[in-house]
């Protein structure tokens, strides 16, 4: 058959790209900005509209085979990857931090979903430091902080349970039929 020879236009100075109110579509597998000026390459979302409102950014996992199928638990909904090189003699690319959010429970009017902080922890392996859990209840969510029992967690200013100081910015623990417990009374 015939070859079809397709050039494209070089475009160093587009200034903006579709309609006010439109949907602009791109198709493909990678988008790709490549720079090497300081501080490049940029991602700005503005809204200008007059009110409380701000901008969006969604991540939407659709399973698609004919039509629209149901989500599963644990079906991944978006990541955010933060990686550089390592220092080793040839760099390798390293994994150093990741967000990424999951559905935790697909189950129709129990919709719960997970979102986790992870970072590189000492091999180069990915662990959880922070995960929440959307829980088995309404109005419910569960926290994970730390990984393994050698984690130090550290908390800045006062620990308050419900509405409870109970560990106040010096360590002290406190309690509510007694103001202050101290190891040296």
């Amino acid at each position: 058959g015939d070859a079809t020879l397709t050039v494209a236009a070089t475009q160093p100075n587009i200034d903006s790209i579709g309609t006010d109110g439109d949907t602009l579509s791109i198709l493909g597998d990678t988008l790709q900005m490549i720079n090497t000026t300081a501080n490049t390459p940029k991602v700005n979302l503005t809204n200008q509209a007059d009110d409380t409102t701000g901008p969006i950014m969604t991540f939407l996992n659709q399973r698609v085979d004919s039509s629209t199928q149901a989500g599963e638990d644990n079906d991944y909904l978006g990541t955010i990857k933060f990686s550089g090189y390592d220092d080793q003699g040839t760099p390798a690319a390293q994994n150093c931090a990741s967000i990424y959010a999951q559905i935790h429970d697909a189950t129709s009017g129990e919709e719960s979903g997970e979102l986790l902080l992870n970072v590189a922890n000492h091999d180069g392996g990915v662990g959880t430091g922070l995960k929440l859990t959307g829980g088995s209840a309404d109005n419910e969510i569960d926290v994970t902080v730390g990984l393994g029992t050698s984690s130090v967690t550290t908390l800045a200013g006062t620990l308050t349970m419900g509405s409870t100081a109970a560990i106040n910015n010096s360590g002290v623990v406190q309690v509510v039929a007694q103001t202050v417990i101290d190891h040296d009374q």
